[in-house]
Protein backbone atom coordinates (compact mmCIF):
# COMPACT_ATOMS: atom_id res chain seq x y z
CA UNK A 1 0.00 0.00 0.00
CA UNK A 2 1.81 3.71 -1.41
CA UNK A 3 1.16 5.91 1.69
CA UNK A 4 3.27 9.11 2.48
CA UNK A 5 4.12 9.45 6.01
CA UNK A 6 5.96 13.02 7.54
CA UNK A 7 9.28 12.79 7.56
CA UNK A 8 10.07 10.24 4.74
CA UNK A 9 11.68 11.19 1.77
CA UNK A 10 10.69 9.99 -1.47
CA UNK A 11 12.02 9.36 -4.84
CA UNK A 12 10.66 11.45 -7.60
CA UNK A 13 11.33 11.23 -10.87
CA UNK A 14 9.39 13.42 -12.26
CA UNK A 15 8.24 13.42 -16.26
CA UNK A 16 10.28 10.27 -16.27
CA UNK A 17 8.26 8.40 -13.91
CA UNK A 18 7.56 5.63 -16.08
CA UNK A 19 11.27 4.34 -17.33
CA UNK A 20 12.04 3.69 -13.65
CA UNK A 21 10.39 1.17 -11.14
CA UNK A 22 11.79 3.12 -8.12
CA UNK A 23 9.85 6.09 -8.52
CA UNK A 24 8.00 6.48 -5.12
CA UNK A 25 5.64 10.14 -6.32
CA UNK A 26 4.33 10.59 -9.77
CA UNK A 27 3.28 7.05 -10.54
CA UNK A 28 1.74 6.67 -7.41
CA UNK A 29 -0.69 9.21 -8.44
CA UNK A 30 -1.78 8.18 -11.71
CA UNK A 31 -5.48 7.84 -12.22
CA UNK A 32 -7.95 6.46 -14.53
CA UNK A 33 -7.04 8.94 -17.08
CA UNK A 34 -3.74 7.39 -17.34
CA UNK A 35 -2.25 10.59 -15.89
CA UNK A 36 -0.54 11.84 -13.02
CA UNK A 37 0.32 15.43 -11.40
CA UNK A 38 1.89 17.36 -13.58
CA UNK A 39 5.96 17.51 -12.73
CA UNK A 40 6.48 21.47 -13.04
CA UNK A 41 5.91 23.97 -10.42
CA UNK A 42 5.33 24.43 -6.78
CA UNK A 43 1.90 24.70 -6.58
CA UNK A 44 0.87 21.40 -8.59
CA UNK A 45 -2.86 20.27 -9.00
CA UNK A 46 -4.89 18.05 -11.58
CA UNK A 47 -8.42 17.83 -13.28
CA UNK A 48 -10.69 15.25 -12.31
CA UNK A 49 -11.22 12.24 -14.71
CA UNK A 50 -15.24 12.68 -14.75
CA UNK A 51 -16.17 16.16 -12.73
CA UNK A 52 -16.16 19.67 -13.64
CA UNK A 53 -16.46 21.28 -10.32
CA UNK A 54 -16.09 25.34 -9.98
CA UNK A 55 -17.06 28.37 -7.49
CA UNK A 56 -18.02 31.77 -8.15
CA UNK A 57 -15.01 33.34 -6.30
CA UNK A 58 -12.63 31.79 -9.21
CA UNK A 59 -15.08 31.04 -12.06
CA UNK A 60 -12.74 30.26 -14.89
CA UNK A 61 -10.71 27.51 -13.24
CA UNK A 62 -12.04 24.32 -12.48
CA UNK A 63 -11.38 22.68 -8.57
CA UNK A 64 -8.88 20.22 -8.49
CA UNK A 65 -9.42 16.99 -6.56
CA UNK A 66 -6.00 17.76 -4.64
CA UNK A 67 -3.20 20.11 -4.32
CA UNK A 68 0.60 19.88 -3.71
CA UNK A 69 2.75 21.89 -2.38
CA UNK A 70 6.24 21.91 -3.18
CA UNK A 71 8.87 24.12 -1.42
CA UNK A 72 12.24 24.26 -2.74
CA UNK A 73 15.63 24.23 -0.33
CA UNK A 74 18.31 23.15 -3.30
CA UNK A 75 20.76 25.76 -3.26
CA UNK A 76 20.69 28.29 -5.91
CA UNK A 77 22.94 31.31 -7.34
CA UNK A 78 20.13 33.07 -7.20
CA UNK A 79 18.87 34.90 -4.18
CA UNK A 80 15.26 33.57 -3.51
CA UNK A 81 13.52 36.73 -1.76
CA UNK A 82 10.09 34.17 -1.35
CA UNK A 83 11.51 31.61 1.36
CA UNK A 84 8.77 29.01 3.00
CA UNK A 85 8.91 28.90 6.18
CA UNK A 86 8.41 25.13 7.66
CA UNK A 87 8.09 24.97 11.44
CA UNK A 88 8.65 21.85 14.44
CA UNK A 89 5.23 23.21 16.08
CA UNK A 90 3.62 21.96 12.15
CA UNK A 91 3.30 25.48 10.82
CA UNK A 92 4.24 26.63 7.25
CA UNK A 93 4.15 29.52 5.43
CA UNK A 94 3.67 28.85 1.64
CA UNK A 95 4.12 31.83 -1.21
CA UNK A 96 2.24 31.28 -4.24
CA UNK A 97 3.52 30.96 -7.60
CA UNK A 98 3.50 34.78 -8.67
CA UNK A 99 6.73 35.70 -10.32
CA UNK A 100 6.26 38.79 -11.90
CA UNK A 101 6.15 37.89 -15.33
CA UNK A 102 2.35 39.01 -15.05
CA UNK A 103 0.87 42.32 -12.99
CA UNK A 104 -1.94 40.31 -11.39
CA UNK A 105 -1.03 37.68 -8.68
CA UNK A 106 -4.50 35.83 -9.35
CA UNK A 107 -3.23 35.58 -12.81
CA UNK A 108 -1.42 32.61 -12.05
CA UNK A 109 -2.82 29.28 -11.78
CA UNK A 110 -1.33 27.87 -8.02
CA UNK A 111 -2.84 31.45 -6.81
CA UNK A 112 -6.22 30.98 -8.30
CA UNK A 113 -6.32 27.13 -6.69
CA UNK A 114 -4.64 28.56 -3.65
CA UNK A 115 -7.61 31.28 -3.43
CA UNK A 116 -10.47 29.26 -3.76
CA UNK A 117 -9.35 26.58 -1.21
CA UNK A 118 -9.34 29.73 1.02
CA UNK A 119 -13.52 30.46 -0.13
CA UNK A 120 -14.41 27.16 0.22
CA UNK A 121 -13.22 26.85 3.21
CA UNK A 122 -15.91 29.42 3.97
CA UNK A 123 -18.45 28.75 1.81
CA UNK A 124 -18.51 25.00 0.65
CA UNK A 125 -15.87 23.24 2.64
CA UNK A 126 -17.49 19.59 1.66
CA UNK A 127 -15.44 20.25 -1.50
CA UNK A 128 -12.24 21.43 -0.19
CA UNK A 129 -9.63 19.75 -2.01
CA UNK A 130 -6.57 18.83 0.58
CA UNK A 131 -3.36 20.29 0.56
CA UNK A 132 0.29 17.86 0.81
CA UNK A 133 3.23 19.78 1.53
CA UNK A 134 6.55 18.30 0.30
CA UNK A 135 10.20 19.82 1.00
CA UNK A 136 12.55 19.38 -1.62
CA UNK A 137 16.70 19.62 -0.61
CA UNK A 138 17.88 17.73 -2.93
CA UNK A 139 17.21 16.59 -7.15
CA UNK A 140 14.96 13.59 -7.06
CA UNK A 141 13.96 13.60 -3.93
CA UNK A 142 10.93 14.90 -1.42
CA UNK A 143 10.37 14.93 1.88
CA UNK A 144 6.42 14.73 2.72
CA UNK A 145 5.90 17.44 5.41
CA UNK A 146 1.99 16.46 6.47
CA UNK A 147 -1.44 16.65 5.19
CA UNK A 148 -2.18 20.63 5.66
CA UNK A 149 -5.14 23.06 6.06
CA UNK A 150 -5.24 26.31 4.59
CA UNK A 151 -5.40 28.90 8.29
CA UNK A 152 -5.48 32.01 6.53
CA UNK A 153 -4.49 33.79 2.72
CA UNK A 154 -2.29 37.14 2.65
CA UNK A 155 -1.70 39.46 0.19
CA UNK A 156 2.28 40.52 0.57
CA UNK A 157 4.73 40.97 -1.55
CA UNK A 158 9.01 40.83 -2.57
CA UNK A 159 10.97 42.98 -4.16
CA UNK A 160 12.38 40.87 -7.08
CA UNK A 161 16.24 40.47 -7.35
CA UNK A 162 16.67 40.31 -10.92
CA UNK A 163 14.07 43.38 -11.98
CA UNK A 164 14.27 45.49 -8.61
CA UNK A 165 10.28 45.69 -9.06
CA UNK A 166 7.76 45.11 -6.15
CA UNK A 167 5.74 41.34 -6.84
CA UNK A 168 2.80 41.25 -5.45
CA UNK A 169 1.79 37.63 -4.53
CA UNK A 170 -0.26 35.10 -1.78
CA UNK A 171 1.30 34.35 1.88
CA UNK A 172 -0.65 31.02 2.39
CA UNK A 173 -0.78 29.91 6.24
CA UNK A 174 -0.82 26.61 6.74
CA UNK A 175 -1.85 23.73 9.90
CA UNK A 176 -0.52 20.51 9.27
CA UNK A 177 -2.44 17.23 10.39
CA UNK A 178 0.44 15.73 13.29
CA UNK A 179 1.55 12.47 12.04
CA UNK A 180 -1.12 12.28 9.69
CA UNK A 181 -0.12 9.30 7.24
CA UNK A 182 -1.94 10.00 3.84
CA UNK A 183 -2.78 6.59 1.63
CA UNK A 184 -2.09 7.50 -1.82
CA UNK A 185 -5.46 5.67 -2.87
CA UNK A 186 -7.53 8.59 -1.37
CA UNK A 187 -5.89 10.76 -3.96
CA UNK A 188 -6.23 8.90 -6.79
CA UNK A 189 -9.96 7.50 -5.81
CA UNK A 190 -10.86 11.53 -5.36
CA UNK A 191 -9.56 12.24 -8.65
CA UNK A 192 -11.35 9.24 -10.53
CA UNK A 193 -14.67 9.80 -7.90
CA UNK A 194 -18.17 11.22 -8.96
CA UNK A 195 -19.08 12.04 -5.79
CA UNK A 196 -16.61 13.45 -3.07
CA UNK A 197 -17.99 12.58 -0.13
CA UNK A 198 -18.12 8.48 -0.95
CA UNK A 199 -14.14 9.13 -1.66
CA UNK A 200 -13.62 10.32 1.30
CA UNK A 201 -15.58 8.23 3.54
CA UNK A 202 -13.80 5.09 2.49
CA UNK A 203 -10.24 6.81 1.92
CA UNK A 204 -10.10 9.82 3.31
CA UNK A 205 -7.75 10.06 7.23
CA UNK A 206 -10.15 10.47 10.04
CA UNK A 207 -8.37 14.03 10.52
CA UNK A 208 -9.24 14.94 7.35
CA UNK A 209 -13.10 14.13 7.65
CA UNK A 210 -13.25 15.62 11.47
CA UNK A 211 -12.02 18.53 9.90
CA UNK A 212 -14.39 18.84 6.64
CA UNK A 213 -17.10 17.87 9.51
CA UNK A 214 -16.50 20.72 12.00
CA UNK A 215 -13.93 23.26 10.38
CA UNK A 216 -11.88 23.46 13.57
CA UNK A 217 -8.02 23.23 12.32
CA UNK A 218 -5.84 20.49 13.16
CA UNK A 219 -4.89 21.85 16.41
CA UNK A 220 -7.90 23.12 17.46
CA UNK A 221 -9.51 19.54 17.01
CA UNK A 222 -6.85 18.00 19.26
CA UNK A 223 -7.58 20.79 21.86
CA UNK A 224 -11.25 20.19 21.78
CA UNK A 225 -11.49 15.99 22.06
CA UNK A 226 -8.97 17.22 25.41
CA UNK A 227 -10.95 19.79 26.89
CA UNK A 228 -14.83 17.88 26.56
CA UNK A 229 -14.48 14.35 28.04
CA UNK A 230 -18.00 13.80 26.69
CA UNK A 231 -16.37 13.27 23.43
CA UNK A 232 -14.16 10.31 24.59
CA UNK A 233 -14.52 6.98 24.37
CA UNK A 234 -12.46 4.35 26.86
CA UNK A 235 -10.97 0.97 24.82
CA UNK A 236 -12.19 -1.66 26.67
CA UNK A 237 -8.40 -3.05 26.35
CA UNK A 238 -5.72 -2.02 29.11
CA UNK A 239 -4.40 0.92 26.94
CA UNK A 240 -7.16 3.85 26.45
CA UNK A 241 -7.46 5.62 23.45
CA UNK A 242 -9.18 9.38 23.02
CA UNK A 243 -11.90 8.86 19.76
CA UNK A 244 -14.28 11.57 18.72
CA UNK A 245 -17.75 9.75 18.65
CA UNK A 246 -19.19 10.08 15.46
CA UNK A 247 -21.64 12.91 14.78
CA UNK A 248 -25.29 12.50 13.83
CA UNK A 249 -25.42 13.86 10.56
CA UNK A 250 -28.16 15.95 9.07
CA UNK A 251 -28.17 15.42 5.50
CA UNK A 252 -28.62 18.75 3.42
CA UNK A 253 -29.20 17.13 -0.51
CA UNK A 254 -32.49 15.12 1.34
CA UNK A 255 -35.17 13.69 -0.95
CA UNK A 256 -37.74 16.57 -0.66
CA UNK A 257 -34.65 18.87 -2.02
CA UNK A 258 -33.64 16.54 -4.55
CA UNK A 259 -37.32 15.92 -5.39
CA UNK A 260 -37.86 19.70 -5.87
CA UNK A 261 -34.36 20.16 -7.92
CA UNK A 262 -35.08 17.32 -10.18
CA UNK A 263 -38.74 19.04 -11.39
CA UNK A 264 -36.68 22.63 -11.41
CA UNK A 265 -34.00 21.03 -13.75
CA UNK A 266 -36.49 18.71 -15.98
CA UNK A 267 -38.78 21.84 -15.98
CA UNK A 268 -36.39 24.70 -16.68
CA UNK A 269 -33.11 23.08 -18.03
CA UNK A 270 -30.23 21.81 -16.70
CA UNK A 271 -28.38 24.90 -16.98
CA UNK A 272 -30.58 27.35 -14.41
CA UNK A 273 -28.61 25.23 -11.49
CA UNK A 274 -24.82 26.33 -13.42
CA UNK A 275 -23.03 27.93 -10.78
CA UNK A 276 -22.44 30.80 -13.14
CA UNK A 277 -26.46 31.57 -13.82
CA UNK A 278 -27.69 33.95 -12.15
CA UNK A 279 -31.06 31.59 -10.97
CA UNK A 280 -28.67 29.00 -9.04
CA UNK A 281 -28.59 32.28 -6.44
CA UNK A 282 -32.23 32.45 -5.93
CA UNK A 283 -32.68 28.39 -6.10
CA UNK A 284 -29.42 27.84 -3.55
CA UNK A 285 -31.14 30.61 -0.87
CA UNK A 286 -34.46 29.29 -1.14
CA UNK A 287 -33.27 25.31 -0.53
CA UNK A 288 -30.64 26.48 1.57
CA UNK A 289 -27.59 25.27 -0.15
CA UNK A 290 -24.37 26.27 -1.17
CA UNK A 291 -24.22 27.53 -5.07
CA UNK A 292 -21.73 25.17 -5.85
CA UNK A 293 -23.41 22.65 -3.63
CA UNK A 294 -26.07 22.73 -6.21
CA UNK A 295 -24.78 22.97 -9.34
CA UNK A 296 -22.50 19.69 -8.16
CA UNK A 297 -26.00 17.76 -7.41
CA UNK A 298 -27.57 19.13 -10.39
CA UNK A 299 -24.50 17.29 -12.50
CA UNK A 300 -25.64 14.24 -10.38
CA UNK A 301 -29.06 14.46 -11.41
CA UNK A 302 -28.76 14.68 -15.06
CA UNK A 303 -25.93 12.31 -14.97
CA UNK A 304 -28.97 9.38 -13.98
CA UNK A 305 -31.69 11.25 -15.53
CA UNK A 306 -30.79 11.27 -18.88
CA UNK A 307 -28.92 7.64 -18.63
CA UNK A 308 -24.91 9.03 -19.40
CA UNK A 309 -23.43 6.09 -17.35
CA UNK A 310 -24.71 3.90 -20.32
CA UNK A 311 -21.56 6.35 -21.82
CA UNK A 312 -18.86 4.54 -20.24
CA UNK A 313 -18.77 5.94 -17.07
CA UNK A 314 -19.67 5.26 -13.83
CA UNK A 315 -23.03 7.35 -11.86
CA UNK A 316 -22.89 10.23 -10.13
CA UNK A 317 -24.30 10.71 -6.54
CA UNK A 318 -25.69 8.50 -3.84
CA UNK A 319 -27.46 5.53 -3.79
CA UNK A 320 -30.58 7.49 -2.06
CA UNK A 321 -30.44 9.50 -4.83
CA UNK A 322 -30.37 6.99 -7.97
CA UNK A 323 -33.39 5.43 -5.95
CA UNK A 324 -34.92 8.51 -6.50
CA UNK A 325 -34.92 9.19 -9.94
CA UNK A 326 -35.74 5.25 -10.76
CA UNK A 327 -39.08 6.32 -9.04
CA UNK A 328 -39.94 9.10 -11.19
CA UNK A 329 -37.97 8.66 -14.27
CA UNK A 330 -40.29 5.84 -15.95
CA UNK A 331 -43.32 8.50 -15.46
CA UNK A 332 -42.51 12.28 -14.92
CA UNK A 333 -46.40 12.88 -14.41
CA UNK A 334 -46.23 12.68 -9.98
CA UNK A 335 -42.99 14.74 -10.34
CA UNK A 336 -44.15 18.03 -10.83
CA UNK A 337 -47.41 17.58 -8.23
CA UNK A 338 -45.30 16.11 -5.87
CA UNK A 339 -42.23 18.62 -6.18
CA UNK A 340 -44.81 21.48 -5.64
CA UNK A 341 -46.73 20.18 -2.30
CA UNK A 342 -43.16 19.67 -0.74
CA UNK A 343 -42.01 23.10 -1.80
CA UNK A 344 -44.91 24.21 0.02
CA UNK A 345 -44.59 21.64 2.97
CA UNK A 346 -40.91 22.98 3.66
CA UNK A 347 -41.78 26.91 2.88
CA UNK A 348 -39.89 26.99 -0.50
CA UNK A 349 -42.68 27.58 -2.67
CA UNK A 350 -42.76 31.41 -2.76
CA UNK A 351 -39.02 31.68 -4.01
CA UNK A 352 -39.63 29.01 -5.80
CA UNK A 353 -42.86 29.82 -8.31
CA UNK A 354 -40.98 31.16 -11.30
CA UNK A 355 -39.36 27.50 -11.50
CA UNK A 356 -41.80 25.01 -10.35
Amino acid sequence: MNEFKPGDIYIDRGPNYKRFDDDQFSSWLVDNSNKTIPPIGGIRFKQFVNLEIYSSEIPDQKIPPYIILISSFIDSEFNNPWNDEITDEGNIIYWGDASGRKNNHLSYPGNKAIKNVSFLNKNSREITPPILHFSKFKKGALTFNGLCALEDLKKDSFISSNTNKQINNFKCYLKVFRNIKVKTSWLVERANSFDLEDADKKFAPKAWKDYKETGLLPELLEKETKDNPSNIIQNKSSATKTVSKPKTRKLIWNNERNTVLMWILYHKGFSIADDSNPSNKIIAEALNVKRTSLDMMARHIKHHLLRLDLYGKKYRGSNSLKTLIDIYRPDLRNLKNDAINIAKEQGWYEALIDYL
